[in-house]
């Protein structure tokens, strides 16, 4: 007891010193220390902080982003907040600036010119040279390097400019027209310039080295990125052990092309300091020679001469602005000619300018003539504002450091510069995403502030090479725009950013064509996820739910599923249906052309050459090993020719007896059954695996079921590791795939290797002995063309073995692929095939009538032969493998460069992918083509169809070998089936579950007799919603009559719709589903249906429903903060509760409570005293206000000296309500048990707190109350009653201690009420008010109608202000009324069934059905509200409400359960208002179309609600 006592105080005193270290950091953001102000003002006054997406502020809000989604965390915040803003993140605050006046703070202070803690992650690559080192050194490499950069070194730097230039336009000489991919030709460009320019060294001869430098460099900036968005890799410990390693490569290249420059410079300097000996005087400099160029890089090795510095920090500072040098001005050249080929009228002008100042033949292109070029500088300039070459800068402070905006930032805070947000912050640019050069001319921009503008840094730590990078620009543009027309190839709206190091834009990557046309002409190339082409467009991809046309295909996450394959299928679905035609992609290093037209796939299937599978054939090695499938060249061309022989029409007809004796034997297991459910997944594949093993191996599985189900269950398997694999490119490497993958494949692949092994066994004895008696019986005859004889493949390749033509492991290659093959593409397409028997009754009767027509009821005409009369079947079989071909593409690799006729040239080893899916379903060959229509296939329709259109088995000389095997099994299967049975459908084709593999899959897990009994019990009940209790109609309508049920997201109905959403997408969700549905409608959630209700009348059918008073089960998940209160009681409790407290609201007491509401809101006001006009926070100050006033009126306790524990009280309140709104969202929450056992914990310190504060309220009134009664004993005559004595301020919680007395309430009774009206009394009432002012300062002529009304009927010393005259502001009364219309406080109610109910609507409700009221979208129903969008307080005039349903407006809920305090709100409200309104002009600080809203318990928003006040003369 003791050791348990010690720990509790233990962790007592651990918590509150948490607690109390949390004021000064941010204990969860891992000890952040926090920003304070100089002032003591609330941070959230200067910079407000952005919320953290974990509990962990910001430290993970940026976790596992890609590139792109980085770049939009950044342009999203600055958008929701519209200020600089703080981020707590990983020990550090972030001060993130978006405003020009903070950057001009932060960029001249003196004392900050340390780069921030990312400028570190750069160092491995640039170590400390200029952009990375700080103090001494910075100081000492500026100085050193600035004159580098003199106008008169500029001068000479410009003939390289346009020397370089020349030579980049002179590649695209005598091309009248060029496509120019400019990501891949400027960096070369200014890399070029660069090197001839600072460092001397011309790359002529280098220019290998130098394009693989830029990729290297390319890479090092993905590290960068991977670094900067994972929190623990900042830490260079945790970095250097698990990531270094990976960047080592890059960096070497890196590092070793610099080293090269500087080498060659130092040979090239002494060859040429020689020369100048001989032809120099004395008295002439090298730095001022102007027939010279000057290399940046000739200063640092003289300096190292003189000791300024050493050969290591010439390194440092060559890596730093070679990279700058190259890198930020090709992102503004490629910018730049991208806004040229997108804006003509722009670029004309810079053409006319240009042709107006340059000579055509360049010869007077120098610096001063291009200065003259003032739109270009204009153009230039704008081109930088909208892509700022680097997005963000940042800065740490190395001491606590006070701004002078107020904020005092301790050591080590980061301080990022958003350069792309400041250049388009709408302070400062007007529509600031458009682009408009003529922003900079001098008459447009003389009055902006000057840090609006800073693409080039600005203060002490500007850039360098500033007007170097303007000049190269400028020169570049100069040359292009006189000898071309920049014309667009992209479109602006499909414009991607992603940052890395710089803004980044995606490479478009090409291939050669014969006859130069762009490639793009022939085959358009996608456009790739990442900067690494296609490579990872499907890297870890999950999708659960995919759209095809009228089809719908989910995959469902059962038995551990990879789920992947759904990707990857929705992936090459949807680029078909944008494409259009054959594609290209680049990944992995091979380009891959997806053909899905016709015309291509014959090209293709016919040409001699291409014959290798592709390399993802290679992945079913460890199973089928090199087989018929997988084999090439002489190895195929042997083994073909041995087997064709084999599915000769004449042994088909053998195997036809054994198709009929399996369908027969599947059929015979449902006797006796006039109706029966199958699982078709898992009784046809073992049919087709018994018919391939009888017909081509020879063996019958009878004795082998057992392990036949096993060797289908593990070749499942085998296809889940097919498919990781395939969607894993760095699994496509044989070597990396034995190291980390092929083991998790050994156990299924053994399985799978010694049941083929074993038939193989047994059929060698089976043939030995058939042999044996053939010696006995057969004369010459050969048992190949006996055609009573079966005859079984397995058996030619017994005898090839004998003849030496195949050894036995040759033998196991051919049975593993033709068993796989065999039994698991022909079950596919019977699935589909019944399936679609089922889906299309009019096209199965027509199949039975032909069956019936031609074979007699015994099937004893059963042959092939018949088989083929049946054409309208063959037609329905076809059609089923057009729609669904089981093996959905094919795949060839080109084994030398290869060109093809349609004029494409592809590169050995290239990746050919036929996509038959999307060929079956090209609208080119078939018209409507997600239609099911067999016809199609009838002679008359399909004779001018391309041949190629419809290609189920493939085509050409690698067609495969058993489509008419195929064929005939699933005819003869088809036939027998129909005969006996007629198939009913249980599936909708729009909710049809599939996804692919080797093949193309269903999903059905569920056995046939469980799956009977399911589908019984799913009348009743939503089975995968778990087992939730179905609502019926009182007449046996269908329910969708009277109401839909809404789509869930997931296959378990509804439970998961609202999973993990934050609180404005769970405030979305209702909306939406209220919006597309249209009417009340039901759900179906974790065991409980939902019936949500959207309409005045099914609103009142249930408000005033007698039996419907218990609230719904979500009021439970405030029992933790509320107890069981007025709120959440129910039964007795709540009606002797609700009898108690009634009075308390009476009119009497309301009009005493109306002297405290006028006294704090004069209060409310006065702080303001003495300002003209103050910017206030309504949700910070309103609900103090509405504290207040509840806790002195209804609790009879003033707050003045426990203000601040008042504040706490409201913060702890507002952090269970968050936790309230993550467990409505979690349905495993939704549980007691679980939510106590995983998330209870984390609500302790809140409830504590609200707890002791009310508890301290009801102590405190205690006492007032005990010296108030010995007061009046003093005062009163025995007739006189506290409760009508109108001169006394009446206390609800006096009531509640009264009743205490007379054994009508306990102390946990009155703790129960107490919590649930100071929270209902300052909540929502503090919610109305902040949207009523709100409406006030967006509606100035409203507001006008208001003030002017309270002008006319309350003096301006509110001397008359009482509940009379608050009774004559009409208008103020239906401001309020339009207000709550508009936002609800309590946007939702709920009630639940206690037993089953029957509603007047026609309903039954099961016990336990939720019902929510959804009051916001009663509110917004455009049934009762025209235009209910729109804020008009006049709806409220009696002549306008007159007709309205009375239900249509219920902000206080309605019936026997509506709010007790509604009258006390509306007073409250309006006495604030009134108030408000004498004193103040109220004006808006935001754009209502910026307004967020969310939920908690009650209506939020995202925003921090501001007004203007402006005080009245």
């Amino acid at each position: 007891m003791g050791l348990c006592l010690l720990v509790l105080i233990a962790i007592g005193s651990l918590l509150f010193w948490l607690y109390q270290l949390n004021k000064d950091y941010f204990v969860l953001a891992f000890f952040a220390p926090r920003v304070r102000t100089k002032d003591g003002r609330p941070l959230e006054s200067i910079a407000p902080v952005a919320k953290g997406k974990t509990i962990f502020g910001n430290c993970f809000d940026l976790y596992g982003t890609n590139d792109a989604e980085f770049f939009q965390h950044s342009r999203i915040r600055a958008k929701e907040l519209r200020s600089s803003y703080l981020e707590y993140g990983l020990g550090t605050p972030i001060y993130n600036i978006i405003d020009a006046d903070n950057a001009e703070l932060v960029l001249n202070d003196q004392s900050l010119i340390t780069k921030s803690l990312i400028y570190d992650f750069l160092k491995p690559a640039l170590r400390t040279g200029l952009l990375t080192s700080t103090d001494k050194k910075w100081h000492s490499r500026r100085k050193m390097l600035t004159p580098t950069f003199h106008f008169n070194i500029l001068g000479q730097f410009e003939e390289v400019f346009k020397a370089e230039s020349l030579k980049f336009v002179k590649q695209f000489e005598g091309q009248s027209e060029t496509d120019i991919s400019l990501s891949e030709l400027i960096p070369r460009f200014t890399l070029n310039s660069i090197c001839e320019t600072a460092m001397g060294v011309k790359l002529d001869d280098m220019a290998e080295k130098g394009d693989l430098y830029r990729q290297n460099f390319a890479m090092i900036e993905k590290c960068f990125i991977k670094r900067l968005s994972n929190p623990f890799y900042w830490n260079k410990t945790i970095y250097e052990i698990f990531e270094a390693k990976d960047d080592a490569p890059a960096l070497k290249i890196v590092h070793d092309f610099s080293s090269e420059i500087i080498a060659k410079r130092r040979l090239l300097l002494k060859e040429e300091l020689k020369q100048r000996q001989n032809s120099q005087t004395a008295d002439e400099d090298i730095y001022i020679n102007k027939k010279q160029r000057f290399a940046m890089l000739d200063t640092l090795i003289f300096a190292e001469k003189d000791g300024l510095i050493d050969h290591a920090g010439i390194c440092e500072e060559v890596d730093t602005l070679m990279f700058e040098g190259f890198d930020t001005t090709s992102m503004g050249l490629i910018f730049g000619l991208m806004n040229m080929s997108l804006y003509a009228d722009k670029q004309e002008l810079c053409y006319q300018e240009v042709s107006e100042f340059i000579d055509d033949d360049f010869s007077n292109v120098d610096i001063n003539q291009i200065s003259k070029l003032k739109y270009l500088e204009c153009f230039v300039k704008e081109t930088m504002r909208m892509f700022p070459s680097v997005p963000i800068m940042a800065r740490q402070t190395v001491r606590e450091t006070e701004l002078a905006n107020g904020l005092i930032f301790p050591a080590r805070s980061q301080i990022t510069l958003h350069v792309f947000d400041i250049h388009r912050n709408p302070k400062y640019w007007d529509s600031p995403d458009e682009f408009r050069p003529e922003r900079f001319l001098p008459e447009n921009s003389k009055d902006r502030h000057t840090y609006a503008y800073i693409p080039f840094s600005a203060g002490q730590r500007n850039c360098i090479g500033q007007k170097y990078a303007m000049l190269e620009m400028k020169t570049l543009l100069i040359v292009v725009l006189k000898q071309f027309k920049i014309l667009p190839l992209v479109d602006p709206k499909d414009f991607v950013f992603h940052t890395g190091i710089t803004l980044r834009t995606k490479n478009n990557i090409k291939v050669k064509t014969k006859d130069g046309r762009p490639v793009e002409s022939i085959a358009p190339v996608v456009k790739g996820k990442t900067i690494f082409g296609n490579s990872f467009d499907l890297y870890g991809k999950t999708e659960g739910e995919l759209q095809l046309n009228d089809c719908k295909f989910v995959v469902h996450n059962l038995d551990n599923l990879f789920v992947l394959p759904a990707a990857m299928f929705q992936e090459l679905r949807k680029n078909a249906k944008e494409i259009g035609i054959s594609y290209l992609k680049y990944i992995f290093g091979m380009p891959i052309y997806l053909i899905i037209d016709a015309e291509n796939a014959e090209l293709i299937l016919n040409d001699q050459d291409l014959i290798t599978k592709a390399p993802t054939y290679e992945f079913l090695y460890p199973a089928l090993r090199t087989g018929l499938l997988t084999s090439t060249d002489k190895k195929w061309h042997s083994r073909r020719k041995m087997l064709t022989p084999t599915f000769h029409f004449n042994i088909l007809g053998q195997f036809e007896e054994i198709f009929k004796a399996e369908s027969l034997k599947f059929v015979k297991q449902f006797q006796g059954q006039s109706e029966v459910l199958i699982s078709l997944s898992e009784l046809i594949p073992r049919f087709t695996l018994n018919s391939i093993c009888e017909t081509a191996m020879g063996v019958k599985l009878d004795d082998m079921a057992e392990k036949g189900d096993l060797y289908r269950q593990n070749f499942a398997m085998i296809e889940k590791c097919f498919i990781r694999r395939l969607s894993n490119p760095f699994l496509w490497n044989k070597t990396i795939y034995k190291l980390f993958g092929a083991k998790n494949d050994a156990p299924a692949l053994k399985i799978v290797h010694e049941f083929s092994s074993e038939i193989i066994a047994k059929r060698r004895l089976l043939l030995k002995e058939e042999l044996k008696q053939s010696q006995n019986l057969q004369t010459d005859e050969d048992i190949y063309i006996n055609k009573k004889q079966r005859f079984a493949m397995l058996d030619t390749l017994i005898f090839a073995e004998k003849d030496g033509l195949i050894d036995h492991e040759g033998i196991c290659e051919e049975v593993d692929t033709l068993m796989f093959e065999g039994f698991d593409t022909t079950s596919i397409g019977l699935i589909f095939g019944l399936m679609n028997m089922s889906l299309y009754a009019d096209k199965q009767e027509l199949c039975y009538q032909e069956v019936s027509e031609f074979i007699k009821d015994d099937l004893s005409n059963l042959d092939i032969n018949q088989i083929s009369k049946l054409k309208y079947l063959d037609c329905f079989v076809k059609e089923t493998m057009r729609m669904f071909p089981s093996v959905p593409g094919a795949g060839r690799q080109t084994i030398r460069e290869t060109e093809l006729a349609n004029g494409l040239i592809l590169p050995a080893r290239s990746q050919i992918t036929l996509h038959i899916f999307d060929i079956h379903r090209n609208p080119k060959y078939w018209d409507s083509p997600d239609e099911f229509r067999p016809e199609r296939f009838l002679p008359e329709n399909s004779k001018d169809r391309h041949t190629y259109a419809y290609i189920p088995f493939s085509a050409g000389q690698r067609n495969c070998i058993g489509q008419k095997y195929a064929m005939l099994e699933m005819k003869t299967l088809l036939i027998v089936v129909l005969k006996q049975f007629k198939i009913l459908p249980l599936v909708d084709p729009k909710d049809f579950f599939f996804n692919i593999g080797i093949t193309l899959r269903t999903k059905n897990n569920i056995k046939v007799n469980l799956l009977f009994w399911l589908y019984q019990l799913n009348k009743d009940y939503v089975v995968l919603a778990f087992f939730s209790p179905r609502v019926r109609t009182k007449d046996g309508r269908p329910v969708e009559s009277i109401a839909p049920v809404a789509k869930g997201n997931t296959i378990f109905g509804n439970s998961f719709d609202v999973f993990g959403t934050t609180e404005a997408e769970f405030f979305q969700d209702a909306r939406l589903k209220a919006k597309e549905v249209g009417t009340s409608y039901l759900e179906y959630s974790f065991g409980m249906p939902v019936y949500n209700i959207i309409d005045a009348e099914n609103a009142e059918l249930v408000l005033n429903n007698p039996s419907l008073i218990t609230k719904g089960l979500i009021y439970d998940f405030l029992q933790p903060a509320l107890r069981t209160g007025l709120l959440t009681s129910a039964d007795k409790k709540w009606h002797s509760r609700r009898k108690m407290l009634t009075p308390t609201f009476h009119f009497n007491i309301l009009g005493q409570f109306e002297e405290v509401f006028k006294a704090e809101s004069l209060k409310f006001v006065k702080q303001f005293e003495g300002q003209s006009e103050s910017d206030i926070s309504l949700t910070e100050l309103i609900p103090r206000f509405t504290l207040n006033s509840i806790c002195e009126t209804a609790m009879g306790v003033k707050l003045d000296d426990m203000a601040e524990k008042g504040d706490d009280y409201r913060q702890n309140f507002f952090m269970i309500e968050k936790r309230f709104v993550k467990r409505m969202s979690n349905p495993l929450f939704w549980n007691k048990t679980i939510y106590e056992l995983f998330g209870a914990k984390k609500d302790v310190p809140q409830l504590k707190v609200v707890h002791e504060f009310s508890s301290e309220i009801i102590a405190k009134r205690r006492l007032l109350l005990k010296e108030e009664l010995k007061q009046r004993q003093n005062l009163q005559t025995a007739d006189e009653d506290i409760y009508i004595n109108k001169k006394e301020r009446f206390a609800m919680l006096d009531t509640l201690i009264f009743a205490e007395k007379d054994g009508l309430i306990d102390h946990e009774g009155i703790c129960e009420e107490v919590d649930t009206l100071m929270f209902g009394g300052f909540d929502t009432t503090s919610i109305g008010l902040a949207f009523a002012l709100m409406n006030m300062s967006f509606h100035a002529d409203k507001q006008e109608l208001c003030y002017q009304e309270v002008s006319e009927f309350i003096d301006d010393d509110l001397s008359k202000l009482d509940i009379n005259q608050i009774s004559k502001l009409k208008y103020l009364d239906c401001f309020i009324k339009e207000s709550m219309r508009m936002f609800p406080s309590v946007p939702g109610a709920g009630r639940q069934t206690i037993r089953e109910t029957e509603l007047a609507n026609g309903l039954i409700l099961p016990a336990r059905c939720q019902i929510n009221l959804h009051i916001f979208d009663i509110h917004c129903n455009p049934k009762y509200w025209d235009s209910p969008e729109e804020f008009r307080p006049e709806r409220f005039l009696p002549e306008n409400s007159k007709d309205r349903h009375t239900y249509a407006y219920i902000p206080f809920s309605a019936g026997q359960r509506n709010c007790i305090g509604q009258k006390y709100a509306m007073l409250e409200m309006k006495t604030f208002l009134i108030v408000v309104l004498k004193h103040f002009k109220i004006l808006p600080l935001f754009d209502p179309k910026e307004l967020v809203l969310n939920v908690g318990i009650t209506l939020r928003t995202n925003n921090n609600v501001k007004v203007k006040l402006v005080r009245r003369k």
